[in-house]
């Protein structure tokens, strides 16, 4: 094969992955927890630290509260500041595609073919979809 036809091919199968992989990640669905992490990454963010008693609970006495998922809470905040709810889809679609970068140049490094390299990040995207369709302290 011809050297320019084969960059073609490429660029055409790599540029098919990524239109892929957006649609299977920027489909998003909402999750009851979304407004809560949200609100705890903003009261963060005015206070500058990370929040030690959750003023929220009615459930339980004050005392100290271990937020395992502050940095979270704050980076969804930061993308909400920036562009309310896209700003939160185009943050876990970002994260979504780092990842799949990352398998990527793993798979690539390792000396995968492209064309497998390709099938892979699409079966596994597609086999979490639904894992990946809300934004979730998780991702």
């Amino acid at each position: 094969m011809r050297p320019h036809r084969t960059h073609l091919l490429t660029a055409a199968l790599l540029l098919f992955t990524f239109v892929a992989l957006l649609a299977i990640l920027v489909p998003t669905i909402a999750d009851p927890d979304l407004w809560g992490h949200v609100r705890y990454g903003l009261d963060m963010l005015e206070a500058r630290t990370i929040i030690r008693t959750d003023p929220y609970s009615y459930l339980s006495e004050p005392g100290t509260w271990i937020n395992h998922e502050w940095l979270a809470e704050v980076s969804f905040a930061l993308a909400y500041r920036a562009g309310g709810s896209q700003g939160l889809v185009l943050f876990k679609v970002a994260m979504g595609l780092a990842t799949a970068g990352v398998i990527y140049v793993t798979l690539r490094q390792r000396g995968v073919r492209l064309l497998v390299r390709c099938a892979v990040l699409l079966l596994m995207m597609a086999g979490i979809r639904f894992a990946i369709s809300p934004v979730r302290p998780q991702l």
